[in-house]
């Protein structure tokens, strides 16, 4: 099988799924707004050490967060004594540094494709197809994607782009070609490149 179908699945419950589509739906919602002050925090794989708690997130975000902070602003509510582990894990069947978490939120996504929309395009991407195996090497540019104008997952959101007239889905970067990929491995631990290398983030 060709390593572009290889993919980390998600296995979420319905609860789940339907949390994520809310937090993905917020995020396209209202990204002209959350792109406009710069307002997803990028790099924080674990969000051990982020604040606010999940709890303490109400109205309107003041400071730049992860996209997994806007569940609470998205409907997703937090249980009494959440830290951001057991709410991520329990709302989104999300755990710190697996795939899905740096697919969505990993350090190089500030400089390679950092918008609301984005994010959330990500996150419609795994619910269809799982974690592309080279999810490093796309978040950082060097492998090419179509998580940015796949039309199933406006489909999946029930939802069109901001503005969109019609034609093609603007796409958000102009990514590699697929085919110029990094060669790579897939391990328990993730993918691994032969020709370049790519740690796990330093993350909080």
């Amino acid at each position: 099988m060709s390593d572009l179908y290889v993919h980390h699945h998600l296995k979420t419950n319905g609860a789940q799924e339907k949390n994520l589509i809310a937090l993905a739906r917020h995020l396209v919602t209202n990204s002209a707004a959350i792109d406009a002050r710069q307002g997803l925090l990028f790099g924080l794989t674990t969000m051990r050490r982020f604040r606010p708690l999940p709890a303490d997130i109400v109205g309107s975000a003041e400071i730049p967060m992860p996209p997994l902070a806007y569940g609470p602003l998205a409907g997703v509510a937090p249980k009494p004594g959440d830290d951001w582990r057991s709410y991520v894990a329990r709302s989104f069947c999300i755990q710190f540094e697996q795939p899905f978490i740096q697919w969505l939120q990993a350090a190089p996504w500030k400089e390679t494709e950092g918008s609301a929309v984005g994010a959330a395009l990500r996150i419609a991407y795994v619910l269809d197809y799982g974690v592309p195996h080279d999810y490093r090497e796309i978040a950082e540019g060097k492998a090419g994607t179509d998580y940015d104008d796949n039309g199933f997952l406006w489909d999946k959101l029930d939802m069109l782009p901001p503005g969109y007239t019609g034609g093609p889905f603007p796409r958000l970067r102009n990514w590699p070609s697929r085919g110029d990929e990094v060669a790579g491995e897939i391990s328990p631990g993730g993918f691994t490149p032969r020709a370049t290398g790519t740690g796990a983030d330093k993350s909080d």
